[in-house]
């Protein structure tokens, strides 16, 4: 280096200044424009793609919540079947038959139901309604069909239970271990087209 002369120097550091400047011109108006670009880009496609990922999550949230929404509709078409529907009047008599049947019982003609609204807080569709029945059985008889009553639908409820030794004059009694009784109790009533 010594060997060059001063103007000789000169020149070289001139043009090693003005290569850099130029160097850094292109990177500061070409390069750095292009990254800055390049990275707004890439915060684009990062955006997209956790839109794409949340919709995504979103449309499987949906699928299983529709699946959820199918096997909910299953259990409460099957709970909406054990309630009572259609004439409420026949379908006491009919459901007290098969107890009769079971359980030895005698039970009289119930009067007609009664319609009820429920004190529940929710709105639902259905109503209640007050069934009253009397007839005598023997004890362990009553029993077994009380509990039976109780066990057939979730959505009995007992109001009321009176229970008498049988009077003399009111069917011919063979033995002392009968008894009269009236029952009076509460179940839904499914309405004829349920809304949901």
């Amino acid at each position: 280096m010594n060997r060059w002369s001063p103007e000789t120097r000169n020149r070289v550091i001139v043009l090693a200044l003005a290569t850099i400047g130029a160097l850094a011109l292109i990177w500061l108006l070409l390069i750095g424009t292009l990254q800055a670009r390049l990275g707004g880009q890439k915060e684009k496609v990062r955006l997209v793609q956790q839109q794409l990922a949340n919709t995504r999550e979103r449309i499987q949230r949906a699928e299983k919540f529709d699946e959820e929404v199918a096997r909910s509709s299953l259990v409460l078409s099957a709970f909406e079947n054990q309630m009572v529907y259609g004439d409420q009047y026949r379908w006491v008599l009919g459901w007290l038959r098969g107890f009769e049947a079971r359980h030895k019982i005698i039970v009289s003609s119930p009067p007609p139901p009664q319609e009820v609204e429920l004190d529940v807080p929710p709105k639902v569709p259905y109503k209640a309604v007050v069934y009253s029945i009397s007839g005598t059985a023997k004890f362990h008889d009553f029993g077994a069909f009380l509990a039976d009553m109780e066990n057939s639908s979730p959505f009995i409820r007992l109001n009321s239970l009176a229970l008498a030794a049988s009077a003399s004059g009111v069917e011919n009694v063979a033995s002392s271990d009968r008894l009269a009784f009236q029952i009076e109790f509460v179940t839904l009533l499914k309405p004829p087209a349920a809304k949901r």
